[in-house]
């Protein structure tokens, strides 16, 4: 799929895609977001993607409790 430049694309994790060469001069950013919430769900030991126990894995909701209110 093309798109214009900044648009948002969403993907399935299990979607296989990729990327072309950027030509341009500016940087592309890539903003990869894992989510894994539920009822007596647990990220996998085995999992690639692994937090430190400095910095771990924090809940959806209080990623949105600690984020202020836009009207």
């Amino acid at each position: 799929m093309e798109v214009k430049a900044g648009t948002l694309v969403i993907l399935h994790g299990a979607c296989v895609h990729l990327s072309y060469e950027n030509l341009s001069p500016k940087s592309r950013h890539a903003y990869a977001i894992h989510v894994v919430e539920g009822k007596d769900t647990v990220w996998r030991a085995d999992n690639w993607l692994q937090r430190s126990e400095a910095l771990p894995f924090r809940k959806m909701k209080e990623v949105a409790d600690s984020l202020p209110l836009f009207i």
